[in-house]
């Protein structure tokens, strides 16, 4: 149908446009909810696979920031980089935190092994 509009809202609010599906575009009303931008993004990626943004630098932020967790495809040159950086910096994190609790996990097994020996050497006759 040319000329119509499909307007999206939550179950629990049916009065408010969370985001409306203009065929070419999808214009998402309540740029702060994270859900609402979520679900607008999911909608857009299936339909087009990579998704250009237009908005405020804090809608941009919030985009990147899904782009970077779900993996979105962005056109936007700008926003394509910071999503990479980011999911770089995202990574040595987690490369990190993957050390860091092994070293742990293998001083916690050690300090157990070291315990239970010594434990048992007491209570010898």
């Amino acid at each position: 149908m040319r000329g119509a509009y499909v307007h999206y809202c939550r179950l629990t609010d049916p009065e408010h446009i969370a985001f409306s599906d203009r065929g070419d575009r999808i214009d998402v009303c309540d740029t702060t909810d994270r859900e609402i931008i979520l679900a607008s993004l999911q909608l857009a990626a299936s339909r087009w696979g990579q998704v250009k943004i237009t908005g405020t630098d804090e809608f941009k932020a919030r985009v990147v920031d899904l782009a970077v967790e779900y993996g979105f495809r962005l056109k936007n040159e700008d926003l394509r980089q910071t999503v990479e950086k980011k999911r770089k910096e995202a990574e040595k994190l987690k490369i990190s935190a993957r050390k860091e609790r092994e070293e742990k996990e293998g001083q916690s097994s050690s300090t157990k092994r070291s315990l239970s020996h010594k434990s048992s050497q007491q209570f010898e006759r």
